[in-house]
Parts: C-alpha cells; sequence; structure tokens
C-alpha cells in the first residue's frame, strides 16, 4: 500500500506542478515586462539588496535562452526580463530550455544551471512520426531520445561540469485536456527521463525497455494509461486535432536563431 500510495501521491504532485507552471507563466510574465509596476518594484529591490529579483527575492532563476533579439516572442524572458539580454549577475542559478549552448555559456562563466532544453525533455512534444499521435506537435521525442538524454554537454571541462546541477522535463499542457491525456504524454517517458540523469552516462537502451515491461505492469495496476510501445490505443487519438508539428532540424534550427546573440 505504501509503493501505491508513494506513486499516487508523485503523480498527483506532477499534476499540481504542470498547473503551477501554467498559471505561473500566464500570471507573471506579463507582469515582468518593461516599465510595469512589478518591474519597477524588482528595480527597486536589486537596488537595496544587491540581488536580481525574478519571481522570488530569495530565489534567481533566470533564462540564459532568448529569441535572437534578448527577448521572447511575447516581449519578456521566461522568469526574467529584457534586461536578461545582459549576462545574469553573480550567483544566479541559470535555467536553460533553448538548447544546450546557454548551458556551456553559463557554466564557463561560473552558473549553477538545470538544463531542459526543449529539442529533448518537452514531454508535450510529440512521441513518434506515427499519424495517430494525439495533437502532434514540436519534433519527434521517442522514448530511445529521452533515455539517451544526457545533462551535461560533452565539451565542458569536468570542472565546468561541476555546474550542471541537474536536469527537469517539462510538460506544458496547453494541449493536454485532461489526466488521462497527461498520462499518456508522460509515461513510460518519465520513467526514461528518470534513468538518464540518475545513472552514469551510456545507458543500454534495451536493457532499460526490457526492465521497463514489468514497470508497465504495476502503472497498468494502478490505472496509469500510459503510451504502448506499438503506439495510441483508439481513445487516445484525436483525429480533430492537426497539431503543429516540425522536423528535428526544424526545431534545431529555431533555437539557433534564439540563443544567437548570446556571447561567451
Amino acid at each position: 500500500m505504501s509503493g501505491r500510495l508513494g506513486f499516487l501521491l508523485s503523480r498527483l504532485g506532477l499534476y499540481v506542478l504542470t498547473a503551477w507552471v501554467a498559471v505561473t507563466l500566464n500570471f507573471l510574465v506579463p507582469r515582468f515586462m518593461p516599465g510595469d509596476p512589478a518591474e519597477e518594484m524588482a528595480d527597486r529591490l536589486r537596488r537595496q539588496t544587491g540581488q536580481a529579483f525574478v519571481g522570488s527575492p530569495k530565489n534567481l532563476l533566470i533564462a540564459a535562452s532568448c529569441s535572437a533579439d534578448g527577448s521572447r516572442e511575447d516581449g519578456g524572458c521566461w522568469a526574467g526580463t529584457r534586461s536578461s539580454r545582459a549576462a545574469p549577475p553573480p550567483g544566479a542559478t541559470v535555467v536553460s530550455w533553448r538548447g544546450t549552448y546557454p548551458t556551456v555559456v553559463a557554466t564557463r562563466a561560473g552558473h549553477d544551471v538545470v538544463t531542459c532544453p526543449s529539442t529533448e525533455t518537452y514531454l508535450d512534444f510529440r512521441q513518434s512520426e506515427h499519424p495517430d499521435e494525439p495533437v502532434p506537435i514540436g519534433n519527434v521525442i521517442s522514448l530511445r531520445d529521452i533515455y539517451g538524454f544526457e545533462p551535461t554537454p560533452p565539451e565542458l571541462t569536468e570542472t565546468e561540469a561541476r555546474h550542471v546541477l541537474g536536469a527537469q522535463a517539462n510538460l506544458w499542457t496547453e494541449h493536454i485536456d485532461s489526466p488521462r491525456a497527461l498520462d499518456y504524454m508522460a509515461f513510460p517517458r518519465l520513467s526514461a527521463f528518470a534513468e538518464a540523469v540518475w545513472s552514469p552516462p551510456g545507458g543500454d537502451f534495451d536493457d532499460f525497455r526490457a526492465r521497463l515491461h514489468h514497470h508497465e505492469q504495476r502503472l497498468t495496476a494502478m490505472g496509469v494509461e500510459y503510451r504502448k510501445e506499438n503506439g495510441p490505443e483508439p481513445w487516445q487519438t484525436r483525429p480533430d486535432v492537426r497539431g503543429w508539428p516540425k522536423s528535428r532540424a526544424d526545431a534545431e534550427a529555431e533555437v539557433a536563431a534564439w540563443t544567437s546573440n548570446i556571447r561567451p
């Protein structure tokens, strides 16, 4: 019972976190535009404390990945402002979600980094080229792709790599309309992500897949409607929604354009 309770609580935590992120993006980000009262308050806190204020005065999370003009598409940087075009202040922890290049730049500048490159760890992205994938968006991120994810860019030295605190997998819900749909997008890719970031590099995917078959029996027993290896069940499809799929090459070119203004 304790194992079942723990798993159910972890699922509940995932749902709550997903909802919190969605609310945060819709509520906080528009209030951190240049000239807004919240931005003026942040400036006052910077002057008074000598620290950057981004969402919380005790925590500094600045995205090192903005659009080509140094801003997000909607006019600001996630968890930041247009001033994020400048280098993050000393002591800043960087959340790098536009590819791996910002991770390299930030770690070499001495910043700690949490990495979550969109083309590799976004669980709302489609899982295959299968035409029945529900609401297919972004590039394909398969179970094998997630398992092969390495949080630390290989070009970093051992000293630089120590600044990579870890990684996160994001599951945005603007295209997910139910817990059942969330189950399908999260599992079993979340299991692959967990093993990828909690294990040394160079894992054996075939061995993982064999072990995963046993874990999927647990998911089934707990009512988790995960994605089967051969694709979605009929009730998991959404033939009424075409989606916005991209090729991996197009997605990476978009990321390269967004981060082209970042300098070492």
